[in-house]
């Protein structure tokens, strides 16, 4: 189980450095976390 929590808390660091770090493109239908 221990696996699993140090998985699930990479996966979450992860995804929460992308939506961090996204930047606005063209097009978009949603604004980035950045621009609010």
């Amino acid at each position: 189980i221990d696996l699993y929590a140090t998985a699930g808390a990479t996966m979450a660091r992860a995804i929460s450095r992308g939506v961090h770090a996204a930047t606005p493109a063209s097009g978009d239908l949603f604004p980035v976390w950045s621009s609010r």
